[in-house]
């Protein structure tokens, strides 16, 4: 009885780091001057808390009201990690596309692969004979501490 307690106990003390790390989330804030696809949803130009959870995958956007918000899954980018925290979006004509986010203080980039309507977007800029845009970066700021602060900043 002894021996499966200890065995009990032990998973349970090897399993709290990990059950830890799944639930840190990295989030941020944004301004974004433009509206913007993410995954199958378009978002507004405005301010929005980024939260990115890089060992799952999970990339979640919610407008300072809380009213608009989308989600989507990405997927780690070892190579795509930098000094800034910072979204990068893909232009194509007038239609932005979130690309990438990057968060230097955990060292992790999240990406997400095209969706049909980029790559379309795509397409379809490419065949109208205009260049490829560069990527459009914005950086990101420490998370506020509350919502209100978000809506009025200092």
């Amino acid at each position: 009885m002894k021996n499966i307690l200890c065995l009990a106990l032990l998973a349970v003390v090897t399993a709290v780091p990990y059950l830890k790390a799944s639930a840190q989330e990295e989030r941020a804030t944004v301004t974004v001057p433009f509206s913007f696809h993410v995954g199958n949803s378009t978002l507004p130009a405005g301010s929005y808390i980024v939260t990115s959870d890089s060992l799952h995958g999970r990339i979640s956007i919610a407008a300072a009201d809380l009213k608009i918000h989308a989600g989507a899954i990405g997927m780690n980018d070892s190579y795509g990690t930098g000094r800034a925290n910072m979204v990068v979006f893909h232009k194509y004509g007038n239609q932005y596309f979130l690309h990438r986010i990057v968060r230097s203080d955990v060292h992790s980039a999240l990406f997400l692969t095209p969706t049909k309507a980029e790559k379309q977007a795509r397409r379809t800029t490419e065949m109208a004979g205009l260049p490829l845009q560069d990527p459009v970066v914005l950086a990101m700021n420490d998370t506020p501490t509350s919502l209100a602060e978000l809506q009025n900043p200092r």
